[in-house]
């Protein structure tokens, strides 16, 4: 949806749980992840994580994280990295 319709992020970060990250470094030929802005259905913003392998791929057929919690409006207290 985003690259359809791509737009500046109206989200500072998303939470993603440990469990979810901890599965899609688990597994075979991850060496480490890549984000992308992402749009939901809803048409809300949100990010997308996907392993990448040792040449620098995506590994798309693999697990994808695309369910994390938005902030705004559910953000840590304020700190540097969430203020306005």
């Amino acid at each position: 949806n985003f690259r359809e319709k791509p737009a500046a992020p109206t989200i500072k970060g998303e939470y993603f749980e440990k469990a979810a990250i901890e599965k899609l470094l688990g597994q075979k030929g991850v060496v480490g992840i890549r984000y992308y802005y992402a749009m939901k259905n809803d048409t809300t913003p949100g990010i997308v994580i996907v392993g990448v392998d040792s040449l620098g791929n995506d590994m798309e057929s693999g697990d994808i994280i695309d369910n994390g919690t938005p902030c705004p409006p559910f953000c840590s207290s304020p700190n540097e990295l969430n203020k306005p």
